[in-house]
């Protein structure tokens, strides 16, 4: 375990679950995880940028030699569906991304929404379109529970309000909308209740398991 005053020396954040930690990819040094299946869930995205570093190392990190790594963070307001109330609400989280040393900007933005859905390997699906069919400009990507299916979660109750019972895919565990600020899904904008009808159209559309 980590002492209070070890932690306190800790300033990397795990690139999943945003948890402090001094574990890093061994190859680059540059992207941090507290935890090897943290690693090897990101590593479909971080290989894309992951460069071996000049020297060999350890992988935990030392503030004397690692590359360290500059993160930024964003508040965004996303549609939280809980399995245990009447109706869906707005919700705040951050999302926090990578800064690219080359051009000073963020990489992709990571929503933290492992302590929201409470699974540390939660699954996504983003919806590009809307009511009838129409594209949307700002597609949604609605995250839930990897397995909710069959890790004994509860039927959600809002969303089975909120299709009046009409919903036949069994919609279980928390489940939390964001949008992305385009096509390109690169940033995340803030949601409003105004973006429940494509949801609603979206839960009412999926069919069996």
């Amino acid at each position: 375990m980590t002492s209070p005053q070890q932690q306190s020396l800790i300033h990397h954040l795990c690139e999943i679950c945003g948890k402090p930690t001094t574990l890093w990819c061994s190859r680059c040094r540059a992207a941090w995880y507290c935890c090897r299946d943290h690693l090897e869930q990101d590593w479909n995205q971080h290989r894309l940028h992951c460069r071996a570093a000049h020297s060999s190392g350890s992988e935990y990190g030392d503030e004397s030699s690692a590359a360290t790594a500059q993160y930024t963070r964003q508040s965004i307001i996303g549609i939280l569906f809980p399995v245990d109330e009447d109706r869906p609400r707005l919700i705040q989280l951050d999302c926090r991304a990578r800064i690219d040393n080359s051009t000073g900007g963020p990489l992709a933005w990571q929503p933290v929404v492992t302590n929201i859905v409470n699974d540390d390997h939660p699954s996504q699906v983003v919806l590009e379109q809307g009511i009838a069919g129409d594209n949307l400009r700002f597609p949604i990507q609605l995250w839930s529970r990897g397995a909710f299916l069959t890790d004994g979660s509860a039927l959600n109750q809002s969303i089975y309000r909120l299709t009046k019972g009409q919903a036949v895919y069994p919609w279980k565990g928390p489940f939390i909308a964001l949008k992305f600020s385009g096509t390109r899904r690169q940033g995340y904008v803030d949601m409003s209740l105004n973006d429940l009808p494509a949801l609603v159209s979206h839960f009412l559309q999926v069919k069996g398991t």
